[in-house]
């Protein structure tokens, strides 16, 4: 059920406790591909990519069991909450150990919880769930990830995106002494879609401009919350390693739009470190901190 409606939470709590498992194997095609899609010099590598594991084991339904905005239907790994709207929220990851090619990865997902809030928009649901991928069933990545369910667009309500004439060499600027560690990246639309192939993710909000404007109320395509993210990890991984990061986490705060700079901030301190992505205008699309091995 898509349509909104009233949210029955004792309902959609029945979810709490479910699970499903899938399983993949790291190939030197997925590590080379998600260089690739970072736009590294060095293609080849036994390393996963930091965040690489979004890319394993992805949930894989047929073309009739996906809902009109490109996902699988809801009521069946994740509760049929009646709003419209989805969106990837924020991940808090542990790197157990590295994952690196040829290895086989079971991955298990469960649903940790489901809790409604209000917001200035209208009500939204949140909905957490722990990933877990494990080599030889020892750890080797733990992902908490929250999902956020919200009402349709309306008139108005939708973020801008940041304007043609914005002095992007100000942010750049704004924050060079404390954030050491930067990086600008201007997602295009081919980025959006190879990342949605990787991780086969057929949301339309990322590649149907149509769909994501006049039924989302978007300006324009949405880059993908964990490709951002993706992004942030590699300017720690480029400075310190592909296995340098032991625990990441990330909180999204604004969408970033297809096609404008995302200026990629971070600062370490010792064995900590933190993250920021903006946009020109300087508006905060996306937080994070970690620790490093």
């Amino acid at each position: 059920m898509d349509s909104s409606g009233p949210l029955d939470m004792d309902a959609l709590g029945a979810w709490v406790g479910k699970s499903e498992t899938a399983e993949d194997v790291v190939t030197p095609r997925l590590c080379a591909s998600l260089r690739a899609m970072l736009d590294h010099d060095v293609l080849s590598g036994r390393h996963l990519a930091p965040t690489g594991h979004w890319a394993l084991a992805p949930a894989i339904v047929p073309n009739k069991e996906l809902a009109v905005d490109g996902h699988p239907a809801k009521g069946g790994f994740l509760p049929p909450v009646p709003l419209p709207r989805r969106m990837w929220a924020a991940s808090r990851i542990t790197c157990h150990r590295p994952l690196m090619v040829g290895m086989a990865v079971a991955r298990t997902s469960t649903v940790k919880s489901v809790t409604a809030k209000s917001g200035s928009t209208g009500p939204l649901v949140f909905v957490e769930v722990e990933h877990n991928y494990c080599v030889a069933a020892q750890p080797a990545v733990t992902d908490l990830q929250t999902i956020v369910f919200r009402g349709a667009a309306t008139a108005g309500a939708a973020p801008k995106k940041a304007s043609a004439d914005t002095a992007a060499n100000n942010v750049a600027a704004k924050h060079a002494r404390e954030w050491p560690l930067r990086k600008v990246r201007t997602p295009a639309a081919t980025t959006l879609f190879r990342y949605s192939g990787l991780t086969f993710n057929s949301h339309r909000i990322h590649y149907d401009s149509r769909y994501a404007t006049g039924q989302e109320g978007y300006a324009d395509l949405i880059v993908h919350g964990p490709l951002v993210a993706c992004f942030l990890a590699d300017v720690v991984a480029q400075a310190h390693g592909d296995d340098a990061i032991a625990e990441i986490s990330f909180r999204a705060q604004a969408p970033a739009f297809v096609d404008c700079a995302l200026h990629l901030l971070a600062r370490v301190d010792g064995k900590t470190f933190k993250l920021m992505a903006t946009s020109d205008d300087g508006l905060t699309v996306m937080s994070g901190e970690g620790k490093l091995r």
